[in-house]
């Protein structure tokens, strides 16, 4: 054994407490980032998986009133494969017994069993526009599943909304669940489901035309999705109907990957310092 490697032997048993220290932290440095790295991959499948089986909209557009004339219309766009229609809304609501009026949002379709795109997928009852559900009760929600979990929704009961300065009772008939939305937990409105005619009426719209319009693309990439979405929004003003502005999204990057990158930006930024550390000692 030469000079270098007998010094090295020496420093490792003569000072047992350090050598404890420098094992451990190497340890944490490479088992943190291991972790990190991991983490990720199995956050991004997981993630990925349910958004990309809802089939987003790769173009939105939104301002209106669209008629489904206006959506079948741009349904035959060259390089379209579907489009659909949206009423979006906003109303106040509470659980009986309870004191504070809380925002919502509201969704309507023209028809919820066939939907081509931001799919929503029903956990249990049944869809407003069910043609039971329209015969037993004028106006029907579903609610969304996150927001019936982390909010206290459950299915078959009732909600209390505003209407004006009036007071209704709404049945919850069923429970959805959709990987686009904001959930409460994170600052998210509760989300509900109606037909337009509810949608209408709880928002005060006045109308149960579409505001938000969905493309499917055949094959998405941003350049086509740009080109198709120029010549929609051309249609559209020929049509004399208002373009609020509209949205391209990419359906290989979930809308919270921007927050998630973040994060573990952070976790491993803290795991290369461990190492850093583990080397300052050694």
């Amino acid at each position: 054994m030469d000079v270098t490697w007998r010094k090295v032997w020496r420093d490792l048993v003569g000072s047992k407490a350090r050598t404890l220290l420098v094992v451990l932290s190497t340890a944490v440095g490479v088992f943190a980032l291991g972790v990190v790295f991991g983490l990720y991959g199995v956050l991004r499948a997981r993630i990925m998986g349910p958004y990309r089986e809802a089939l987003p909209a790769h173009i939105t557009f939104w301002g209106g009133p669209f008629d489904q004339g206006t959506v079948d219309a741009l349904a035959g766009e060259p390089g379209v494969a579907a489009a659909e229609g949206e009423l979006h809304g906003g109303f106040e609501w509470k659980l009986p017994g309870e004191d504070k009026w809380r925002d919502a949002d509201v969704v309507a379709r023209a028809d919820f069993a066939a939907q081509q795109m931001n799919i929503s997928r029903l956990r249990a009852g049944r869809w407003p526009d069910d043609p039971a559900v329209r015969l037993s009760s004028p106006h029907a929600l579903a609610v969304e599943c996150l927001s019936a979990d982390q909010l206290g929704i459950p299915l078959g009961s009732d909600v209390l909304v505003k209407i004006g300065e009036r007071e209704r009772s709404v049945p919850v008939e069923g429970v959805a669940c959709a990987p686009v939305v904001l959930p409460p937990d994170w600052g998210g409105d509760a989300v509900f489901y109606a037909t337009p005619e509810t949608a209408a009426w709880l928002s005060g719209s006045g109308g149960e035309d579409f505001n938000n319009l969905g493309i499917l693309l055949n094959s998405y990439s941003k350049e086509t999705a740009v080109a198709v979405a120029g010549r929609a929004e051309e249609r559209l003003e020929r049509m004399e109907l208002a373009v609020g502005g509209y949205e391209i999204s990419d359906p290989n990057r979930h809308w919270v990957q921007d927050i998630v990158d973040a994060v573990m930006m952070v976790l491993m930024v803290i795991g290369v310092l461990s190492l850093g550390v583990s080397a300052f000692l050694i």
